[in-house]
């Protein structure tokens, strides 16, 4: 009778961390789709400062601080360490243009200070529908 109250106890347990994990995957899914759509509102209304806030806070639920910086640091085409990165615009992607988004698919640019010079630096960015993780597409320099 100690064994399976043990087992119960345990099994009890397991069921609700494996629960309160799944509900915790579904409440942030929820949330960060809230704030692409979001994004998306404002880009229609032309709210872009809104919109750059909401991509700059959608980016960090993916990608912190660090990652970017990390990401900055490899690109090839500007010499110099990265000392500080700020986004400062953001354009929808072309397959996003109707009321339903296709793709979660968006440009940004960043002004990007370096070691030895100052770059604006544009990253295009997506994320796949039913994907957790953003693929970067492209990195461009000016």
């Amino acid at each position: 009778m100690l064994n399976f109250t043990k087992k119960l106890i345990i099994s009890l347990v397991i069921s609700v961390f494996i629960f309160g994990c799944s509900n915790s995957e579904i409440q942030f899914e929820s949330e960060s789709k809230k704030t692409l759509y979001g994004f998306y509102e404002d880009l229609k209304k032309g709210a872009y400062e809104n919109a750059i806030d909401r991509c700059h806070k959608y980016w960090f639920k993916y990608w912190s601080n660090e990652q970017t910086l990390e990401f900055l640091r490899k690109i090839d085409e500007v010499k110099g360490k990265v000392i500080e990165y700020q986004l400062s615009e953001v354009y929808p992607g072309a397959d996003l243009e109707g009321e339903q988004p296709v793709g979660y698919y968006f440009t940004c640019i960043m002004q990007v200070k370096r070691e030895f010079e100052s770059s604006e630096e544009m990253i295009v960015i997506m994320r796949e529908p039913g994907n957790t993780e953003f693929e970067v597409l492209t990195y461009s320099v000016k």
